[in-house]
Parts: structure tokens; sequence; C-alpha cells
């Protein structure tokens, strides 16, 4: 019996534009934050975050990278256009790579590993803008040139928390994201439309080429003017907020006089115990028979009350049979003697 050998015809319409989409959707939300600083991060906003980067840049271009690299293998439904492979190692891996980065910021939790990460990608970027550059697709190889740029910001942003290189991520990735809408009109209307259309797309193109590297040099001038004002502006506050402070002797002054009256309207409040009574001795010597001794203790008390009342802990008095209580000064040569306070009336107090 003969094997059957199935074909299936040339498709024109590559799926490229699915993932330009994809992409350039998570840089607009996830740049546009970065850049803007709008929304604040919370952990809401970053749940957000995580949920479009899920779906958006993950799932879309993980779907990109299967359709392209199934059409090329089994199929072979795209002929032999060598770069094709390329953009579907690239659209699987960013899209698995964007999976991690969501529920990363969906959970809130660290992004500095994240540094180890774009140093691969790094590669897989520039291995990316060398392919598309050979086989002559100058469009496509400047999203991988924007992608280079991205993550080699993101290494020392993220090991070294760079905190400038976070708005220059979001600068670039915004950037890129503008191209990648751009790349997917064209790459629509040139599948859909004529082939004189297709041919004013790439003029297009490449005008917008040109508007794309002027917008980058205003945007990082615009930042560099930014960063350069809040040194001025740093700089230039810090005699203001040095100059407010008080810097007379008299302030020390002040603030021992008033330590020294505080002290001596509350020392006179101060007590102190003298409690005695019996307890099991902490040294048994060489015999396990408990002996009771007599036992002594001294602690501190608080007047709280014209009445007599004297606060203090619960250990210093608990178990007593003799308490003295010893005035400060001039009386402090004269004991009073206490009966002896029932432990129901003694209360532990406690540091809230």
């Amino acid at each position: 019996m003969a094997d059957q050998v199935f074909t299936f015809a040339s498709s024109p319409f590559v799926p490229v534009a699915i993932g330009f989409f994809g992409l350039g959707t998570g840089y607009f939300i996830w740049g546009g934050q970065a850049l803007f600083g709008f929304p604040k991060s919370s952990p809401e906003v970053n749940r957000t975050m995580g949920l479009w980067g899920f779906w958006m840049p993950g799932f879309m271009q993980f779907l990109t990278g299967i359709y392209l690299l199934t059409g090329l293998t089994w199929f072979n439904v795209f002929g032999k256009a060598a770069p094709l492979y390329m953009a579907g190692l690239a659209f699987t891996a960013y899209g698995i790579h964007w999976f991690a980065m969501a529920y990363r910021r969906y959970l809130d939790s660290s992004a500095q590993p994240d540094g180890w990460m774009a140093i691969a990608f790094l590669f897989l970027s520039i291995l990316g803008a060398d392919v598309f550059r050979r086989a002559g697709d100058i469009p496509v190889m400047l999203i991988f040139v924007g992608l280079t740029l991205i993550y080699a910001i993101e290494i020392p942003t993220r090991l070294l928390s760079w905190s400038l290189g976070e708005r220059l991520v979001g600068l670039f990735q915004f950037v890129t994201g503008v191209w990648l809408m751009y790349c997917t009109y064209a790459m629509t209307v040139d599948l859909a439309g004529s082939q004189s259309v297709g041919l004013r797309v790439v003029h297009s193109m490449m005008r917008l080429l040109s508007m794309k590297f002027g917008l980058i040099a205003c945007v990082l001038a615009v930042a560099s003017a930014f960063a350069q004002s809040t040194r001025v502006r740093t700089a230039s506050d810090a005699p203001a907020v040095l100059s407010n402070a008080p810097a007379s002797p008299n302030l020390l002054r002040d603030l021992n006089r008033s330590l020294e009256g505080v002290v001596s309207k509350v020392s006179p409040a101060v007590v102190q115990i003298v409690v005695a009574g019996y307890g099991p001795s902490e040294d048994h010597g060489h015999t396990n028979t408990a002996r009771v001794v007599r036992q002594h203790a001294i602690g501190t008390g608080i007047i709280v009350d014209p009445d007599g009342y004297i606060m203090t802990n619960a250990h210093v008095v608990e178990g007593a049979q003799r308490i003295k209580v010893i005035l400060p000064s001039p009386a402090s040569d004269s004991p009073i003697e206490l009966q002896p306070i029932h432990s129901g009336q003694i209360l532990e107090a406690k540091l809230l």
C-alpha cells in the first residue's frame, strides 16, 4: 500500500502582525507607566499590569511563535523564508518571558533577578537584529534594535538598582511600541491591499524611520534636561534647608533646662523599696534537700496618689514579709514601716 503524502499550499499570510500588536500593546502599558509614572505603582496596579502583560505581549507572542514554527516545520506553508525561523524563535521565547514577568508583577515580587534574564534576551535581540539586517528587512531589524536597547538598560537597572534606568527602559519600550504599531499597520495593509499599496507602505515606513530617530533624540534630550534640573534643584535647595535649622547654642541650653525641670518635678515621687522575706535557697550543695533562707530585695516605685499608694513591679514585693519604703531626701533617713501586701493586691505593670 502506497504512502499518502499531503501537501499544503503556500500561504502569504504570515501571522507576525499578531505578535507585533501584542508586544506593542504591552510596551504601551508597561513603558507608559514607567516613563510617565502614571498610574503610580501599588499592589492593585501591579496586578492589573500583570494581567495585561500575561495576555497581550505574553500569549499573543507565544501564539505567533508556535504558529510560525508549526507552519515552517510540519506543514511548510511559508516556504523557505529564513528570517521567519528567527521570528518564530523570538516570538516563542519573548512570549514565555512575558509570562514569567507578568506573573512576577502580579505577585508583586522582586524584579532584581530580571537583570540576569535580560543578559540572555540581550543576546537574542542582537541576534535578531543581525539576521534581519542580513535579510534586508530593515523595519523588523529596527524592532530588534529597540529590544536590544531595552535589555541593555534592563541589566544595570535591575542588578544595580539604577533608578534612572527604569525611566529609560520605559522610554525605549514606549518608542518601540510606537514602531510595532506601525509595523502592524504596514503588514496588515500590505497583505490586504494591492502591490501598489505595499510600495506606498514601504515608502511611508522609511519616512517614519527618520521620525522615530528624531523622537528618540527629543525624548532623550528632555530626560537629560530633567535629570540635570533635578540635581541642580536639589543642590540649590540644600543650603536653604540648612539655613532654616536653628544653629544657636541656646537651643541646647533650653533643652537642658527643660529636662532639669521635669526631673525636679518627678524625682520627689520616686521611692526606694526594700523587701525582706523567705524563699528557697538557690545553692543546694550536693544534696537534694531544698533549704528556705531569708532573702532581701531592693526595687523602686512611684507615688501615684496623695493617700500613699505606690506602684511598683510585682516581682519586687512578691512573697515579701517586710516592706520598707525610703522616701527621697530630706526624709531619706526615716524609713516608714508598711504592712505586708496580699498577692491579690499586687498588679503586674506592662509597657504598652
